[in-house]
């Protein structure tokens, strides 16, 4: 498993202000080793912490994780892949519908260039088909 892409813990809790002392704190440890695990990616924490972290930091898991995110959506869909024809029509690996995972990437302060492109890119597409409704073209 990679290294999980850690300096986004360390730069939402100091997007917000927040010592690592106080998140410590809040999240119940006596010590900041184990946080400081967490945000230099030696350790990936606990759906529970994750949650935590989530709510303190107001971002989303697949935000505050996104690279490992990205590497277990790689997984599942490596997996999906060798499945047959029959066992792929009852799973759907698709974004659920109305949810635009665009917006956690503008309001997460995080994107790279590759991130701002596809914002564009999903931004372009959204005007145009929204032109083509006003215009019925």
């Amino acid at each position: 498993m990679s290294k999980i892409r850690s300096n986004r813990l360390s730069l939402a809790r100091k997007r917000l202000g927040y010592e690592q002392k106080q998140v410590v704190k809040l999240l119940g440890y006596k010590a900041t080793p184990p946080f400081s695990r967490y945000e230099t990616g030696q350790k990936i924490p606990s759906l529970r912490v994750a949650l935590k972290l989530s709510i303190l930091y107001r971002l989303p898991i697949r935000v505050l994780f996104g690279t490992y995110y990205d590497e277990c959506r790689r997984e599942l869909n490596n997996r999906y892949e060798r499945f047959n024809k029959e066992s792929r029509r009852s799973i759907d690996l698709t974004e659920p519908t109305g949810y635009c995972s665009y917006i956690e990437l503008i309001n997460s302060l995080f994107m790279t260039d590759v991130d701002k492109a596809k914002v564009r890119r999903h931004a372009k597409e959204l005007m145009d088909e929204r032109r083509r409704k006003i215009l019925g073209h």
